[in-house]
C-alpha cells in the first residue's frame, strides 16, 4: 500500500502531511522528515511517495485548509482525518475538535467532558500522541490556572497558534 505525502511552508515553518487511503494521518510541526517518518512508520509501513497536493484531493483539501487557518484562524472543516490510537485516545481527540477557534479548555475539563473526570494526565498524553496538530487542536488544551501546558511544536508555537485564533 502507498502513502502519499507533502510539504506545505507556513509562516511558522515546514510541515509534513501524510494522507492513507481514508485520509489525512499526520501533519508534523517541527520535526525534521526522519523524525516525521520514524513517528509514523508504524502507522503508514507501505511505500511513501512525495506528492504533489494537486495530484492528491486530500493532500490538496489538507494545504488549502492550512492555507486557509493561517490567514483567518479558522479550520475549513470536511478534511477527511484518519485517526489510528486507542480508544481514549481518539475519544479526546474528538473532543478536541470540538473546542471553537479562540477558546480554551484544560485538560481536566476535556476529561469531564468525554466521561473520565479525574483523568486529565491522561488526557495530556493523548494530547502529545495527537498524530494531526492544528486539525485536531491539543493547542487550545491548557494547564490547570491557564498555563499553557505542553505541545509538541513548543510552548512559542502553542502561543502563536492561541495568538493567531484570538487575533482573528
Amino acid at each position: 500500500m502507498a502513502y502519499h505525502y507533502a510539504v506545505y511552508r507556513s509562516p511558522l515553518g515546514e510541515h509534513y502531511l501524510l494522507a492513507g487511503p481514508r485520509g489525512l494521518m499526520a501533519l508534523s510541526l517541527r520535526e525534521t522528515w526522519e523524525q516525521f517518518r520514524a513517528a509514523h512508520a508504524r502507522r503508514a509501513p507501505g511505500e511513501w511517495v512525495e506528492t504533489r497536493p494537486e495530484d492528491h484531493p486530500v493532500l490538496d483539501h489538507a494545504i488549502r485548509a492550512l492555507e486557509a487557518y493561517f490567514r483567518t484562524g479558522q479550520v475549513p472543516a470536511g478534511v477527511p482525518l484518519t485517526f489510528s490510537g486507542s480508544p481514549f485516545q481518539v475519544k479526546v481527540w474528538k473532543a478536541l475538535r470540538r473546542i471553537p477557534e479562540g477558546s480554551t479548555a484544560s485538560y481536566g475539563e476535556i476529561a469531564e467532558k468525554i466521561g473520565h473526570p479525574g483523568a486529565a494526565r491522561a488526557v495530556g498524553g493523548a494530547c502529545g500522541a495527537n498524530p494531526l496538530p492544528i486539525f485536531v487542536p491539543c493547542h487550545r488544551v491548557l494547564a490547570s490556572g491557564g498555563k499553557l501546558g505542553g505541545f509538541g511544536g513548543g510552548l512559542d508555537m502553542k502561543d502563536a497558534l492561541l495568538k493567531l485564533e484570538k487575533a482573528r
